[in-house]
Parts: C-alpha cells; sequence; structure tokens
C-alpha cells in the first residue's frame, strides 16, 4: 500500500477540486440512503480516506463540461455572417 495511494479530504480538494463539504454532503447522502453518491470512501471512526482512483474513476463518470448538442447549437453553427456593403 503506496502512501500517496490514500488521500484525505482536504487533499482531493487540494489536487482534484472538489470541495471538502461536498464530499462531506455525500458521504452523508450514502449512508443515510444506503446509495454511494460521490466517490468511493473507506471511513474508519473519524478518518475519511478516498483511493485516488476512486476519485479519478467518478470525475471520469461525470464529465461536468461534457459538449452537449442541442438544436440551438446546431443553427448557431450552420449560419453564416452577413455582410453588409452601404453604398455612399
Amino acid at each position: 500500500m503506496n502512501k500517496n495511494e490514500f488521500l484525505k479530504p482536504v487533499e482531493v480538494q487540494h489536487e482534484y477540486g472538489l470541495k471538502v463539504r461536498m464530499l462531506s454532503y455525500f458521504r452523508e447522502c450514502s449512508m443515510d440512503e444506503g446509495v454511494l453518491r460521490g466517490p468511493n470512501f473507506l471511513k474508519d471512526g473519524e478518518v475519511v480516506l478516498y483511493k485516488r482512483e476512486w476519485i479519478e474513476s467518478y470525475i471520469n463518470s461525470k464529465q461536468p463540461f461534457a459538449p452537449v448538442q442541442t438544436k440551438q447549437s446546431e443553427q448557431k453553427q450552420t449560419k453564416t455572417a452577413t455582410v453588409h456593403k452601404f453604398q455612399k
């Protein structure tokens, strides 16, 4: 077991940008509802750890900024600029 393999919530926030409070909320919901929300975690008493590969797979599965094709984006792509020439 590599020491850098497991991260505390603060370390997850620094390395991956997932807020400590959000991770805490996910853990609370997971325990209350019995359904995993957020990345997998280990909890032993007060100590909470996240395995690096669990965080990365969670982030990859969510892809929060994936481009979505909509009718509006299709219309924007097909339009061309109209240039008007005015007479003097």
